[in-house]
């Protein structure tokens, strides 16, 4: 009886090992103590109307999405997360990108839902620039960058 109670406590404990590791790890920095509340702006131009958000003194609107699925390492730090009319959706984080070290790019994904498409979106300022593309950024589909 002792060795059927040790072999479940042994089996139970190594299964909280690998969930704790799982969500140590993996494709999404962690929150920081410290995030920022992006909240969703309306840009108009003609026709078209895209979401941007700020940060710092620079606005990012829409640009694209990913070339592939998102890997470990793909995205550098979570600034934080979105709001929209008040709204604060803490799944819905923004990143920064590996290998943009002039953050022309920032990344908006729903690190709970898998459905959610991340969406890449650039530093407006960067609009007639030729920049630096990280891997992991699709060709623009957005009509503003084209």
């Amino acid at each position: 009886m002792l060795k059927r109670v040790l072999a479940l406590v042994f089996v139970v404990a190594i299964l909280f090992a690998f969930a704790s590791c799982q969500k140590k790890g993996g494709i999404y920095p962690d929150l920081p103590w410290d995030a920022i509340t992006f909240e969703y702006e309306e840009y108009t131009e003609s026709v078209a109307t895209y979401s941007t958000i700020k940060w710092g003194e620079r606005v990012y609107i829409p640009y694209g999405n990913l070339e592939d699925a998102l890997k470990e390492g793909d995205l550098a730090d979570c600034l934080g997360y979105t709001s929209a009319n008040g709204k604060v959706d803490k799944n819905s984080r923004v990143f920064t990108i590996t290998g943009d070290k002039d953050h022309n790019y920032l990344l908006i994904c729903n690190v709970e839902n898998s459905a959610y498409i991340p969406v890449i979106y650039r530093a407006m300022d960067t609009r007639h620039q030729a920049v630096a593309k990280p891997g992991i950024v699709n060709d623009p589909f957005y009509s503003y960058w084209k």
